[in-house]
């Protein structure tokens, strides 16, 4: 029972804390000593580490998924460790310990157990809801002639994105706001491609919602299966000198104006990523274990890097040559087999829709973290991992639509 206790105020306190720091990170007026606010970081990973240490997973995940998935720990804690034995440069030392993009991403796997926690969550729901309502406050901001807060806003309503697979579930109100915030962090930020793409498929995932009619979830578990192996295909197509990212965008412009500049969304921007870290690994032998969590790769392009750096880039901004840099094609595998067993289980080994949705969200996901989405600790992959955790739960699994309308039922908004 005491520790029944503790497992809320941990997951309010490990959601809490990260969301006041991403705040923190984007405003124009504390981005500039966001260092000084890293505790914060810190204080949410103790938070979801000691879910990690209370929670009674046996009883609750499948065996074989919960064993890969504390390989996947143990892999990236070892990456922890070897950068730390490795760095030697302050500025190693600084992006192992206080940068989210750095040595601290490697723990935002442990909020799979806030996902798994879902019975005490409502608190920390409630919370990230109240973010998105009173959120419309830093429109203004967002609409500076700063080009670098053009994305203020949507960074700070991401896990939106999430709610939004929520909307069937929820009281009109709460609805009406998902959808909202979601419309207005895409107009705000048209530029964000990777917003786009994920809001888009978000979207899509909520649209196979109200076709359920028209399919089952055999084929819902063929889409999984097709997504996963999507990006493999192609990319083994582009070892062998095809060149996907342009002949996709080949003659293609889609062109928007923001703060005054023209962008065009489809012009290809991952090749010489590509290109750069898998040569710069594959020549030095580290693309089978990665580089540690302080990794980076060889670049010839202009990235106005500190001197310090030299051409060595500790940022990529695909998150799949990220997971590559840190910890190599093992780590890679192990974080596919947990994506695959989360939506395997969340599409065909349930009760509820809800669960059914969240496993095809998580396997566009994966699709997804071959164009973009830079591995970090923040709000979106805190919620990323929450789902794998309620799609890992066989608690979650077994309920039914009416009981998760009656958990998702937030009092202080009218039906």
């Amino acid at each position: 029972m005491k520790q029944n206790k503790i497992i809320e105020p941990l997951l309010l306190i490990s959601f809490v804390a990260l969301y006041i720091y991403e705040l923190l990170f984007e405003l124009p007026y504390t981005k500039k000593t966001i260092d000084n606010f890293f505790p914060l970081l810190l204080i949410s990973i103790f938070c979801l580490a000691g879910l990690a240490v209370i929670t009674k997973a046996k009883q609750d995940v499948p065996k074989e998924a919960l064993f890969i998935f504390k390989l996947l720990l143990i892999w990236q804690s070892i990456s922890f460790i070897r950068g730390a034995f490795s760095s030697t440069e302050y500025l190693d030392i600084k992006n192992l310990f206080i940068n989210k993009l750095g040595g601290l991403s490697v723990f935002i796997p442990l909020a799979l157990y806030a996902g798994l926690n879902y019975k005490h969550s409502k608190k920390m729901l409630n919370f990230t809801l109240l973010t998105l309502l009173f959120s419309f406050v830093l429109i203004p901001l967002s609409l500076t002639d700063e080009e670098t807060e053009i994305y203020l806003y949507s960074r700070s309503v991401t896990p939106v994105l999430t709610f939004m697979i929520f909307i069937p579930y929820v009281s009109r109100g709460i609805a009406l706001l998902i959808l909202v915030v979601s419309l207005t962090s895409a107009y705000i930020a048209l530029s964000w491609r990777a917003n786009i793409i994920r809001i888009s498929t978000s979207f899509a995932v909520l649209l196979s919602y109200y076709l359920r009619r028209f399919h089952s979830f055999k084929l819902l578990n063929v889409a999984r299966m097709v997504l996963f192996a999507l990006p493999l295909v192609l990319l083994f197509a582009g070892l062998q000198g095809k060149n996907i990212f342009e002949s996709s965008t080949e003659g293609t412009e889609i062109e928007i104006t923001s703060k005054g500049e023209t962008e065009n969304l489809a012009q290809d921007t991952r090749t010489e990523l590509y290109t750069e870290v898998l040569s710069d690994l594959s020549e030095t032998g580290d693309i089978w274990f990665g580089r540690n969590a302080t990794g980076k790769y060889r670049t010839d392009i202009d990235f106005n890097l500190p001197s310090e750096l030299g051409n060595m880039r500790p940022d990529v901004e695909v998150g799949f040559l990220k997971i590559l840099i840190h910890h190599g094609i093992l780590g890679l595998v192990l974080y596919f087999l947990v994506l695959w067993k989360a939506s395997y289980y969340g599409i065909c080994k349930t009760n509820n829709r809800l669960s059914q949705m969240l496993g095809l969200l998580i396997s566009l996901h994966w699709v997804i973290i071959f164009l973009e989405n830079i591995i970090t600790y923040n709000p979106y992959y805190y919620f990323h991992w929450f789902t794998v955790g309620l799609c890992l739960s066989e608690s979650f699994r077994l309920l039914t639509d009416s009981e998760l309308k009656e958990w998702l039922t937030f009092k202080w908004v009218k039906k």
